[in-house]
């Protein structure tokens, strides 16, 4: 199971690259609402203790209705400009949790129910041969002593950022690139309209 710096670096990859450009000045709130919407599925946990009933857990929150329609209320309850496109991408950060524990999920163990309620079915997509590149002790074994806790705590922070640090990264150097190529093509389209001008 993913620990929460990966599902909100998945996160804030997945802003990052449907949203414009976010800057730190301007978009504080939403670099708080992003990581916050990335670890919401995992809210089940309250059903999980309520009623002591584990099967809750990766249960209708981490489904594409449930994210799709908390999306859309909350774009419309923040009141932002682009409705629409907002809560797509407020949907889109917090499908990304379900799809990262689909993905790093062993096949045959319980993944999430990513087409609730048209299907109970729970999707896990990890082939178990590569399955203890991904490890992640149980939290028994975490739970014996604090410093199982510790090491497996530190080792996990350590390969998510090596696996999902990349992502944000390249997704921010693209779109840099992608805007100074832009730049660049509409500043070359000015000078060469100016001297056609002249011309005439």
């Amino acid at each position: 199971m993913p620990y929460p710096l990966a599902h909100s670096l998945a996160g804030l990859t997945v802003a990052s690259a449907t949203r414009g450009e976010i800057s730190l000045k301007r978009d504080g709130k939403l670099l708080l609402l992003v990581p916050t919407l990335s670890l919401a599925p995992d809210f089940d946990f309250l059903l999980v203790f309520l009623t002591g009933d584990p099967s809750y857990h990766r249960h209708f929150t981490h489904s594409i209705l449930f994210a799709a329609i908390t999306g859309l209320l909350l774009a419309r309850f923040l009141r932002e400009r682009e409705k629409i496109r907002s809560g797509l991408v407020f949907a889109a950060v917090m499908l990304s949790h379900g799809i990262l524990d689909c993905i790093t999920t062993p096949v045959g163990s319980g993944g999430p129910m990513l087409l609730w309620p048209f299907s109970w079915q729970r999707f896990a997509a990890l082939p178990r041969e590569i399955a203890p590149l991904l490890f992640y002790p149980s939290f028994q074994w975490m739970l014996v002593s604090v410093e199982n806790f510790i090491i497996a705590s530190i080792s996990i922070c350590i390969r998510e950022m090596i696996l999902f640090g990349p992502l944000l990264l390249g997704v921010i150097l693209i779109k840099m690139g992608l805007k100074a190529a832009l730049k660049s093509a509409r500043d070359t389209c000015a000078v060469q309209n100016k001297s056609l001008a002249i011309k005439s």
